[in-house]
């Protein structure tokens, strides 16, 4: 990881990359965390708000549930119906019947009172009969409520469930086994309680349950019931029972699927009020912001993404482009330069570079054959001057061999002589093979060990097979031969010694020049080798800086002529030559 953000920190692109990673990545964990912690407090506002629903929808009930309890206790004290429950067998019929029907009446009201009382009525065991809102004279419920009247209430609240029924009782007088006075009784309309429960059902998935107790009786919205049943039984059998606190809610699981739930107790009917739905259609909107957030974040990589690849096609690859051509133009190739189509800042660059690179290749080229001619001068300028000391000494030492009749000397002497006039003043070419050049240098060794006589011995290898026919620049081996016997030899009484080697590896061919002369002073040395490490045109360029220029204009950077003190103690010459052919001579070196 450390690697990846190692190497993309070395490209513009990859730090723009990085700087976008670390603008969006924050924003996007921020998103998540807020939109997690949201879910959550959703939730819990959910939830409270199905336990605030539960409560409300809960008292609207307890509210109808009080008015017909405030019904039925009123007629407790009715005159008609403590008459009629007390004194029917002294009553005459005229009084029997205006009581009926004025008792009848009343309990009609009471009826339409309220949507919830789908009958009610009183049932009189002195008259072995039923009053009620629905029959004036008998009811087929009269044996039903005559045994009902004998039930005791196993909860709280004054409901009885009879065949699906369900009803409020109050007997009068409320002691004792049922035998006289009589029983008042209201039968809830079990069609209203479950539309009821249908409006409570706040979600399409979910549903409405109302029970008393522990199951005794149960009302629900059409198609909720075995559903919520099964959910309250979980409840009860987990101890987590829906009415033993005042409210409660959570979530709870049916057939594999959550669901949520809110109940609402009433201590004065002993009732729950149960509601419920499924997670899932509770959070939809949360999910559908959550869904949001992922297309937001999704959107946002594309973006950055697409920025990313604009940013490496506008910046990354132009800038790639500039540097390579940079590079190019480091190592000395002027070949052409790639150009970038446009108005943009990149597109100037490209084109001033361009234009830089040709003035530079004209500047190289006009400096180089500037150079070239100078050192082409310099050459015919070396080939048409001989040294009037050399020519002195030359016909000084012919005319020794003839008038002492040195005949065996002279022959080999005037050939050698010959041979090296022919070659310095020969014009035409500016290169000769290594052959030809090596011979020339061996025959004005060849002079100057017959006029050192035993003061110079000479070692000169012959030139490898394979370089025979390598090009050099001529006048390259004599100028240096010369040098040493100038400055090294000639006032040597004795001892002098002159080495020419051939020696190659894979990469260079070197010509060596060893001497056993009186070597450079340390100062000196270093002052010439410094020299030759500077570029061509620093210095004046003569003797052996001369060649030094000659070669590396012929070879390029890696020629070079090496100066160092020699074993013998004098000093040695190296001429390095790269085989790898004539190479570019690279800016530079001007």
């Amino acid at each position: 990881m450390l690697t990846l953000i190692s190497t993309l920190t070395k490209t513009i692109t990859g730090k723009m990359a990085i700087l976008l990673l670390f603008v969006f990545l924050p924003m996007l964990i921020l998103s998540l965390v807020i939109n997690a912690r949201g879910a959550g407090s959703l939730k819990q506002e959910i939830s409270n708000s199905m336990e605030q629903r539960a409560s409300y929808y809960l008292s609207l009930l307890e509210g109808e549930l009080d008015r017909v309890d405030r019904i039925q206790r009123e007629f407790v004290t009715d005159d008609d119906l403590l008459m009629l429950s007390v004194a029917s067998p002294v009553m005459s019929e005229y009084k029997l019947v205006e009581a009926n029907n004025r008792l009848f009446r009343k309990f009609v009201f009471a009826k339409n009172a309220t949507r919830y009382i789908e009958n009610t009525g009183v049932f009189i065991p002195s008259l072995d009969k039923t009053i009620s809102a629905m029959h004036l004279y008998g009811d087929p419920l009269d044996e039903a409520l005559a045994s009902m009247g004998n039930l005791r209430r196993t909860s709280r609240a004054p409901f009885v469930i009879w065949h699906g029924r369900l009803f409020v009782l109050t007997r009068y007088p409320d002691a004792g086994v049922f035998n006289n006075a009589f029983l008042l009784y209201t039968e809830l309309s079990v069609r209203e309680l479950e539309s009821d429960m249908e409006q409570f059902k706040t979600y399409a998935s979910g549903g409405s349950v109302l029970f008393a107790g522990h199951n005794e009786w149960l009302v629900s919205a059409p198609g909720s019931r075995d559903l919520g049943q099964g959910m309250i039984e979980e409840l009860w059998r987990t101890n987590e029972g829906p009415d033993t606190h005042d409210h409660s809610s959570g979530v709870i699981h049916a057939k594999g699927i959550p669901y949520a739930y809110a109940a609402s107790y009433s201590d004065k009917y002993d009732v729950t009020l149960f509601l419920f739905a499924m997670e899932r259609e509770i959070v939809q909107p949360l999910n559908k912001y959550r869904l949001w957030l992922w297309v937001i974040a999704l959107g946002s990589s594309v973006v950055a993404v697409a920025s990313a690849f604009w940013l490496y096609r506008v910046v990354h690859k132009p800038m790639r482009q500039l540097v390579m051509s940079f590079r190019r133009v480091e190592s000395g190739q002027f070949g052409i330069v790639p150009t970038l189509r446009g108005s943009d800042e990149f597109a100037y660059l490209f084109n001033q570079f361009d234009s830089m690179v040709l003035k530079l290749r004209e500047l190289i080229r006009d400096n180089y054959e500037k150079e070239l001619r100078s050192q082409r001068a310099e050459m015919k300028q070396l080939q048409a001057q001989i040294n009037p000391h050399f020519l002195y000494n030359a016909f000084f030492l012919l005319y020794q061999m003839v008038d002492g009749e040195d005949y065996d000397n002279l022959k080999p002497y005037t050939r050698s002589l010959g041979e090296y006039f022919r070659y310095v003043t020969r014009n035409a070419n500016e290169e000769a093979a290594l052959e030809q050049e090596a011979a020339f240098t061996k025959a004005y060794l060849d002079i100057q060990r017959i006029r050192f006589g035993s003061r110079l011995r000479i070692h000169f290898e012959e030139v490898p097979e394979r370089f025979r026919q390598l090009l050099i620049p001529r006048l390259t081996l004599q100028p240096i031969v010369e040098n040493a016997i100038k400055y090294g030899l000639e006032s040597k009484a004795e001892g002098g010694f002159i080495r020419v080697a051939f020696s190659s590896d894979r990469d260079t061919f070197c010509i060596s020049i060893t001497d056993s002369g009186h070597g450079l002073p340390p100062v000196q040395l270093r002052k010439v080798q410094q020299q030759l490490s500077l570029p061509i045109g620093t210095v004046e360029s003569t003797g052996l800086l001369n060649v030094h220029h000659r070669i590396r204009l012929r070879y390029g950077k890696l020629a070079k002529v090496v100066l160092e003190e020699a074993k013998e103690g004098g000093t040695a010459v190296s001429i390095m030559i790269p085989l790898g052919g004539v190479k570019d001579v690279p800016a530079a070196d001007y």
